[in-house]
């Protein structure tokens, strides 16, 4: 016979801990952010760090093998990498204003994840025994991946992916000085008032016939010799 209190027990600690583990991992982000500023730590590297580790998963993994429940823990990982590229990423496309563009950075990213997923993959299919040298390895593999990718993140061979609003910015800001500074321009030289040169054949463009007849009209000018 179904103990149903037990049951109920289970669902609501199954609940209880999948909204502990979101405000945990929301808590964690948004402080680990306002750290990364104090400290003036690059964002990038932030989201890295953030992204790059399922830290939720991993407070999952960790109980279920410390519960002695190892098949838990692998099918805990194998099921989240499922959900999130058949659920969470399809979705995105499908709600996304746009279509997205892959730029360099994005490819050098998935062209090492795949690299490393494939050897696992492998590793598991050829494999007989995943123990304590494999777990080894498997930590020694994400630190490297972590430090090569913020090694070419500081040397600028990759960058993350991020909408360039600064240079619109710039650009726009640029072009409002460069009008300004034309309307300027502008003002200046139609409130100069006319400078009447002693020589006005040392004036290029502008014929001495076409001074002499300003000289004319001008009021107060005198009378041409000879008149």
């Amino acid at each position: 016979m179904v103990d149903m209190d037990t049951v109920c027990f289970n669902i609501a600690a199954f609940i209880s801990g999948l909204f502990i583990l979101e405000r945990a991992a929301d808590k964690f982000v948004d402080h680990t952010a306002k750290l990364a500023g104090r400290l003036r730590v690059p964002p990038a590297l932030v989201a890295l760090l953030t992204a790059g580790a399922e830290w939720e998963e991993l407070a999952v993994v960790i109980a279920a093998i410390a519960q002695h429940q190892s098949a838990l823990a692998m099918g805990n990982i194998l099921g989240s990498c499922i959900s999130n590229i058949l659920g969470a990423f399809s979705l995105g496309l499908i709600f996304s204003p746009a279509d997205l563009y892959f730029d360099k950075s994005s490819k050098i990213y998935t062209a090492v994840l795949l690299s490393l997923s494939s050897f696992f993959a492998l590793y598991m299919l050829f494999g007989q025994i995943l123990g304590r040298f494999a777990g080894g390895v498997l930590i020694a593999t994400f630190i490297v991946y972590i430090c090569s990718i913020a090694w070419a993140i500081y040397k600028g061979i990759v960058t993350p992916p991020e909408e360039d609003d600064t240079d619109n910015d710039f650009e726009r800001d640029s072009d409002s000085d460069s009008n300004s500074e034309f309307n300027d321009y502008t003002t200046l030289d139609v409130r100069k008032p006319p400078h009447r040169s002693q020589h006005p054949h040392t004036n290029s463009g502008i014929s001495q016939l076409h001074l002499s007849a300003t000289e004319l009209t001008s009021p107060g000018s005198p009378p041409p010799a000879g008149a």
